[in-house]
């Protein structure tokens, strides 16, 4: 059971935005996305880079242009702080994920949908009956994980903590905020996302190794065709799982350039890309969003 609800809060902080969780070949040199952020005298205040929260072992990343950018920022800016709290999260992640539903998880599927689900709940090494009364949205989040072969640990947000150890890090959202946004959608949607995530069960690992991939290249073209695809699809999860979260981060950032020395701003690269996305937000609010990687 420890072993099943990691995975649960693991996938959780995902957040359902996440840019991949496959294999890469490495072939070609590695080219996340990279903004500079400066304000209207030209003046750099900040960065803006697209993280992936999970990855696999041995995937290169890291480039001279990165690692510029993380020894001149000052203070780094992330979805959440205590990555390393995992008993802290844990016990977060239970208060939320157990609470309204006693049915079994097949009942909360559309009966042509079934089948797939059962084969998913195998894949995954559970048992159906630990779903039971579990919330919709945590089941299907911890479903999620079971196509995805990355790995949490080797994540891009724990990396960029760990070279911030010494410096300040400042949080947009936390764990808790995150739960909450699964925790507070109407039953109706939780359904929509656990049928998505059964549809997306049946690409699994090919379309993950492709998300890596567009991540690692940098293709944001192809990051903003994901944010409409999949669970995303469904206008009212992209609302409040991308759309919403994307405006009160703008804010956030906003608020925090006149007060903070040069910051990076490190999160999913899905929150990025598009007309709702990060760059298109801060450059209404009078920034110049440069890519310079």
């Amino acid at each position: 059971m420890t072993r099943f609800f990691a995975a649960i809060v693991a996938a959780a902080l995902l957040a359902a935005c996440d840019g991949g969780g496959g294999a890469a070949s490495g072939a070609r040199p590695p080219s996340p996305a990279l903004y500079e952020i400066a304000g209207p005298t030209g003046a750099t205040e900040g960065w803006l880079f697209g993280t992936i929260h999970s990855l696999p072992d041995e995937i290169q990343w890291r480039t001279d242009a990165l690692d510029g950018v993380i020894q001149e920022a000052r203070v780094l800016v992330v979805e959440v702080a205590n990555l390393g709290s995992g008993d802290e999260i844990g016990a977060s992640f239970n208060r939320l994920a157990q609470g309204s539903q006693s049915s079994h998880l097949r009942e909360r599927i559309e009966p042509a949908d079934r089948a797939a689900l059962a084969r998913l709940i195998e894949q995954s090494d559970t048992d159906e009956r630990q779903f039971y009364h579990l919330d919709t949205w945590a089941a299907a989040l911890a479903l999620a994980r079971s196509y995805g072969v990355g790995d949490p640990e080797n994540g891009v947000d724990r990396a960029m903590l760990e070279e911030f150890s010494d410096r300040p890090v400042i949080e947009l959202e936390g764990a808790v905020h995150q739960f909450t946004l699964f925790d507070r959608l109407p039953e109706a949607e939780q359904r929509d996302l656990l049928a998505a995530v059964v549809a997306d069960s049946r690409t699994g690992k090919t379309q993950a190794l492709a998300r890596l991939e567009a991540w690692r290249a940098g293709d944001m073209a192809a990051m903003e065709r994901e944010t409409r695809q999949g669970l995303l699809a469904d206008e009212e999860l992209r609302k409040v799982l991308l759309v919403d979260r994307n405006l009160a981060w703008a804010n956030r950032i906003d608020e925090l350039v006149p007060s903070q020395p040069p910051m990076l701003v490190a999160v999913g690269a899905a929150h990025l890309p598009g007309e709702d996305g990060l760059v298109a937000l801060l450059e209404r609010r009078g920034y110049t969003v440069t890519r310079i990687q």
